[in-house]
């Protein structure tokens, strides 16, 4: 089926650098095992009941226990790949804490943490451990970045993304340049090239055919990077939302922006991470005799 409307959006950025990310249908984990919920299933006419159904996913039950013991042997000064893949997994699961990829990640990242208040663990991150969440969220509303960019003849007139690719098993596929990871519309390069032109916007909508996902190439995740002029790259906060959102159907990044904030300061805030994904295809098969793929997730909105 199809739905109606999957937009891009890129403009170049008032403060810091921050990437929305909502994602339709959302999951979130529930308790510690394999158990994943669904939430606004979206139906075969392309509608959303607000629905929620449930899956034991035989991904979660199967690579996560394999990569949290392997990752739990690691001890590199950087992250294995089974680190990567337990991150990945967590990563699924949109960072809830009490899901169990999370659970298993957090005991790795602070295995004697009791009298941390953190969910995400205190004090220096285990260098084998991916970075997935900022302990301080207010980080997306600073603006320190050294990044020069002007009108004036001779300056930088273009913001230089590159993102970090990884495998669901973790394997690290290299940097690459920002262009096409956001976008589900299979916009031209030369269209979407444009959205790191300072100040400059460019939107690209869509119908999706959501069942292409099924067959699509395996889930990717990603770690997103701004690259100022001299080739030093700084980490580009990422915010997706666990449950649905409301926003006026036009102009969601100035929306957001100007609510960035309140969203978060407010109770229920959503996480800031680091990784992210554009569509899921792997957590949605259960651990049954049929293992057919019963769930997509995808991005309906990045900005």
């Amino acid at each position: 089926f199809a739905l109606p409307r999957t937009s891009w959006a890129m403009r170049s950025p008032m403060a810091a650098l921050l990437l929305l990310l909502p994602l339709l249908p959302l999951l979130e984990g529930q308790g510690g095992g394999p158990a994943m919920r669904y939430q606004a299933i979206i139906d075969r006419e392309g509608q959303t009941q607000g629905r929620t159904d449930k899956l034991e996913s035989k991904l979660m039950a199967t690579l996560l226990p394999t990569a949290t013991a392997e990752c739990s042997q690691c001890t590199g000064p950087d992250p294995c790949q089974a680190c990567q893949a337990v991150a990945n997994l967590c990563t699924l699961q949109l960072y809830q804490a009490s899901s169990g990829a999370c659970t298993a990640y957090r005991h790795l990242l602070q295995p004697n943490a009791s009298g941390c208040a953190s969910a995400w663990g205190c004090g220096e991150r285990p260098l084998h451990i991916p970075w997935l969440v900022y302990q301080d969220p207010t980080i997306a509303l600073q603006s320190n970045l050294p990044f020069q960019i002007s009108f004036m003849e001779g300056q930088p007139k273009h913001l230089h993304f590159v993102v970090s690719e990884y495998t669901l098993d973790g394997e690290w596929l290299g940097h690459h340049p920002l262009l096409h990871q956001l976008d589900l519309c299979g916009a031209p390069d030369h269209v979407l090239a444009k959205g790191t032109h300072f100040g400059a916007s460019v939107l690209v909508r869509c119908n999706l055919n959501v069942r292409s996902l099924a067959t699509a190439p395996a889930t990717v995740f990603y770690d997103i990077f701004g690259q100022d002029t001299k080739g030093q790259l700084f980490p580009v906060p990422v915010l997706m939302w666990a449950t649905p959102y409301e926003s006026p159907p036009e102009e969601e990044a100035e929306y957001l922006a100007g609510r960035l904030e309140e969203l978060l300061q407010a109770p229920q805030a959503p996480v800031l991470g680091r990784r992210f994904f554009l569509y899921d295809n792997v957590a949605g098969v259960p651990h049954t005799s049929t293992e057919e793929l019963q769930f997509v997730r995808f991005a309906p909105d990045v900005s």
